[in-house]
């Protein structure tokens, strides 16, 4: 299974963000008229989809490609279910730009499985995705406000401050990643020849989703020593091309391709020399 990691991948709490629960909505239609809910009603039916998205999405935590797959498809069951909510005509348009909005990020997640399935670092699929992420939460947040459903708001700003974190724990962090990367190269010369990377395949891979996961911890907190805090911040950094380079190296080992890896040599080379400069102490 690969490792997703993600220092703040907001896709759970996109389902918070207005994504809602199938047994709420699959009762909303029945009763209304043709003008469709009461705003009192709209509201009430909207904000508690939110608050069991919520804990849906708490309930979810994205650590494998079959949790992805677990998340992605409750988005898309859930975005229909908002979807089937019959507004008053006051809110419709806006209604209709929020479920918009919500299928666009729910694309997001389906890219994001497709991308990191066949094997693409999820720090960098994430890294890709996060600008249109952001963008679309925006949207989402701002329409949630012109509906009056202050549940299906994103997590407040003072939820995004990174918490602060002891030296211990980041050089434990610190530590791991350097580990799992020794590890990568150790187990690389290993292989006996090109016929036996196969079965060495999985294991390579899995040092790097250590090495991701190393990396994603340190994504999550900050450090009151500046110095260490800037170095911190460079590794996490530079960690991104060195796991996507990797990995595009030993996929193009295992397939033969003695032009690719000849090709990647350089990129792979490059990519360590930044994280060993960042480990020393800069960009």
């Amino acid at each position: 299974m690969t490792l997703l990691t993600e220092r703040r991948w907001r896709f759970g709490a996109l389902l918070a963000a207005g994504a809602g629960a199938v047994t709420i909505a699959a009762g909303c239609g029945g009763g209304a008229d043709a003008s469709g809910l009461s705003l009192g009603e709209y509201r009430d039916q909207a904000q508690a989809i939110c608050r069991r998205s919520k804990q849906t999405a708490e309930n979810i935590q994205v650590v494998t490609v079959e949790d992805l797959e677990r998340l992605a498809e409750a988005q898309q069951r859930d975005v229909a279910a908002f979807e089937a909510l019959d507004p008053p005509e006051e809110l419709a348009e806006s209604h209709d730009e929020f479920v918009m909005v919500l299928g666009g990020l729910s694309g997001l997640t389906d890219e994001a499985r497709e991308r990191i399935t066949p094997g693409e670092a999820p720090r960098q699929v994430f890294s890709d995705l996060d600008p249109r992420e952001r963008e679309l939460s925006q949207q989402a947040d701002a329409l949630a406000g012109d509906l009056d459903l202050p549940d299906c708001a994103a997590a407040s700003d003072g939820a995004d401050e990174m918490p602060e974190s002891d030296v211990q724990t980041y050089l434990r962090d610190v530590g791991a990643a350097s580990s799992a990367l020794i590890a990568f190269g150790e187990g690389l010369q290993a292989v006996p020849s090109p016929e036996g990377l196969d079965d060495s395949v999985p294991v390579l891979l899995g040092e790097l989703d250590d090495f991701d996961a190393a990396i994603e911890r340190m994504a999550g907190y900050r450090l009151a020593d500046p110095e260490l805090e800037d170095q911190r911040s460079c590794l996490v950094e530079s960690a991104d091309p060195v796991s996507d380079a990797l990995r595009r190296f030993t996929r193009a080992a295992q397939s033969g391709d003695v032009e690719e890896v000849t090709d990647l040599l350089p990129e792979v080379t490059r990519a360590l020399q930044d994280f060993q400069a960042a480990a020393n102490g800069g960009c």
